[in-house]
């Protein structure tokens, strides 16, 4: 989904600066203040941060979750859900994926223990923190499929963004914790 599509989601206050036309798009004014925040929080932890930097796991852990998106976007019409091309899916996908490699790479090799009990429970009962990534996976699709479905029969797409948007922030912020934390030995 792209920002314009929100301009489309029936809102009736749309913004004060957006209003008075200092901007035109509200959304992506939040986006843009979003990253240039997100940016600088990154800057000040690097710059305050030790010399144990271990850049590593931004490769063992994104690169993964990226390709096993691009692959879900990839095969997704194979399997006749097409609808998971869709932007939004892809980044709730993504985020979900970037929670369980992180979750697994910091369980199996740095010694982390995960704080939910089921996510603590199935990798003492497996051996592995790896058996995360497959559930997660199959967990956040069923949750996308059940919200598509649903969606159609309902005329209101507000609140599957919004249940998207909320996978979204549950995965990301989950996932981006435990990347932070790894990669500044945390």
């Amino acid at each position: 989904m792209y920002f314009k599509d929100f301009q489309t989601l029936n809102c009736p206050d749309r913004g004060f600066l957006e209003k008075i036309q200092k901007i035109r798009n509200y959304i992506r004014a939040y986006a843009i203040a979003g990253v240039v925040l997100s940016l600088a929080g990154i800057a000040i932890l690097i710059f305050n941060s030790s010399s144990n930097l271990n850049i590593n796991i931004l490769t063992y852990s994104l690169v993964p979750a990226i390709i096993l998106t691009w692959f879900i976007s990839k095969v997704s019409p194979a399997i006749g859900m097409t609808y998971l091309r869709n932007r939004m899916y892809l980044f709730a996908i993504f985020s979900f994926l970037l929670d369980s490699f992180t979750t697994y790479i910091g369980v199996d090799m740095f010694g982390y223990t995960n704080k939910h009990p089921f996510s603590s429970f199935l990798p003492s009962v497996f051996g592995t923190g790896a058996v995360l990534i497959p559930i997660s996976l199959i967990l956040v699709m069923v949750i996308v499929f059940l919200l598509e479905k649903e969606s159609m029969e309902d005329q209101n797409k507000d609140e599957k963004y919004m249940m998207t948007l909320t996978l979204i922030v549950l995965g990301f912020s989950m996932g981006a914790r435990n990347l932070l934390a790894m990669v500044f030995g945390v």
